[in-house]
């Protein structure tokens, strides 16, 4: 997807930013941002997110008056699951469509912290001990 072009009307993803209102919703930006629609509107996510150890998603937002925020709580993991599943309900996604959509929405998503061991590691060759 080329980020300078303008979206079909009868593609899901114009369905999507349409069902999110784009960046008048927390879901609508991070739908233009993993899109990379961002260019010159605010509110804006950065181009990727990471999820903390606590499932947190977690991005670089500009806010409305264009203020950075580092490290900004988006939202649980399990809130964007639902959210996720009701967009694509509500942009009345096919199976396909929706598999693309959620691909997407992983792809923004560049770390998971969770996926971390709590058992011990030797620093030295990253095996258990």
């Amino acid at each position: 997807m080329n980020p300078n072009e303008p979206l079909d009307e009868k593609s899901w993803q114009f369905k999507v930013i349409q069902v999110t209102r784009a960046h008048q919703t927390v879901m609508g930006s991070l739908v233009c941002a993993a899109m990379g629609k961002n260019r010159g509107h605010l509110p804006a996510f950065g181009s990727r997110a990471h999820i903390d150890k606590d499932g947190m998603i977690r991005a670089l937002f500009l806010d409305k008056g264009g203020v950075l925020h580092k490290n900004y709580a988006v939202m649980p993991t399990r809130t964007l699951s639902e959210n996720l599943t009701r967009v694509a309900m509500d942009a009345g996604l096919d199976d396909a469509q929706a598999v693309e959509f959620f691909t997407l929405i992983r792809g923004w998503i560049y770390r998971d912290d969770r996926a971390q061991s709590n058992m011990e590691r030797d620093d030295a060759t990253g095996r258990r001990m």
